[in-house]
């Protein structure tokens, strides 16, 4: 794929077939399948549809019928072959980089076929994978009635300078978080917030939870960069625990833990267009600050001033959108479901 001007497309295709077929041979080039983008404004790509009318990317028009296809042919409530789930999964993490409210539910249907070896059997889907089909086969038509509200912008894949950064830590009990902002792109970060925040979660000593417990500490963090003024750009994450750091850069969230969380987080991402551009894994001796913050130390106590310091009571917007990030509450169905999304889009209206 290529970019030019119409004045130059001639040439320059003339150009990147003597290329090719000098390169690799006379029968390199499907010229059946060459196109240019002249009449139609649009351009399909390896199974992406480019529309630089509407400077968007959707799925492409063959990749979308093979993929509401294959959601549609299988009968969850019977056995389903396990290679049909793979491809489900497969389609649904490719996909979702344009739906990024489908992030979240991945996990499911890749958690059907962890560990089996014989694709070929046939195996009774959990009720999370269930919802998972039944939801992209709703968005999967919503594609094909309203395209234009189910595609991404082409200037969102571009990397923007973060104007705001996150230093976080969690431990089973609290959270403490610090974030930063730039006055300008080319000016270094400077202090804005710091704040200590004691969970309600009933997680006990159980220290499985940790993981859950620092990707709740970046979600909270986040509706604290929102509730700020942070909108339509781009996040530094820094913290010492490499999964959460992982999940927030990729997208891709593992573990049923951290699904509610997921959920949230990406609900936030895409109604205020903030997203991870950078995550920095730092030594825990170097994040002694939020490691005591998280631990109910006061910000006052470590040397902040009141105008730094921020408290997040149990009847604001931050506080109760961590309550739904409860890592011991699990989506179990579509009900779950359903009244994660309707708490989340009101909490997150009041943000706006």
């Amino acid at each position: 794929m290529g970019c030019c001007s119409k004045a130059e497309l001639e040439n320059d295709m003339k150009t990147a077939v003597e290329e090719c077929q000098g390169l690799l041979g006379e029968e390199s080039v499907a010229h059946d399948k060459t196109e240019s983008s002249i009449l139609t404004g649009r351009l399909t790509w390896i199974g992406w549809e480019v529309n630089l009318h509407s400077w968007t990317v959707s799925i492409g028009r063959r990749n979308f019928l093979k993929t509401l296809y294959g959601f549609f042919s299988i009968n969850e409530t019977e056995h389903v072959q396990v290679r049909a789930i793979q491809r489900l999964a497969s389609w649904a993490s490719r996909y979702s980089t344009i739906c990024r409210i489908l992030r979240p539910y991945t996990t499911n249907l890749y958690a059907e076929i962890s560990g089996i070896t014989n694709m070929g059997i046939k195996k009774k889907m959990r009720p999370r994978a269930v919802y998972t089909v039944k939801l992209w086969r709703v968005i999967l038509c919503m594609m094909e009635l309203h395209t234009s509200r189910f595609c991404r912008d082409i200037s969102s894949f571009v990397e923007r300078e973060p104007l705001y950064a996150i230093e976080y830590d969690a431990s089973l009990s609290g959270l403490g978080i610090v974030v930063y902002r730039k006055q300008d792109e080319r000016d270094p970060f400077i202090l804005w917030k710091a704040c200590s925040i004691c969970t309600p979660f009933t997680v006990l000593q159980d220290a499985s939870y940790q993981n859950a417990m620092e990707f709740i500490a970046i979600v909270v963090a986040m509706s604290i960069l929102i509730q700020l003024g942070a909108r339509n750009s781009t996040v530094t994450v820094r913290g010492d625990n490499k999964s959460s750091l992982a999940w927030v850069l990729t997208e891709r969230f593992k573990g049923l833990r951290s699904q509610r969380a997921a959920v949230v987080y990406v609900a936030l991402g895409v109604r205020f267009d903030l997203v991870v551009g950078e995550a920095c894994h730092i030594a825990g001796t170097d994040n002694d600050i939020c490691d005591q913050l998280s631990r109910g130390v006061c910000p006052s106590d470590l040397g902040f001033s009141v105008k730094d310091s921020l408290s997040v009571t149990n009847d604001s917007i931050v506080f109760r959108l961590m309550q739904l990030c409860d890592p011991v509450q699990e989506m179990v169905n579509e009900g779950d479901l359903i009244e994660l999304w309707s708490q989340t889009n009101s909490l997150i209206s009041s943000l706006e």
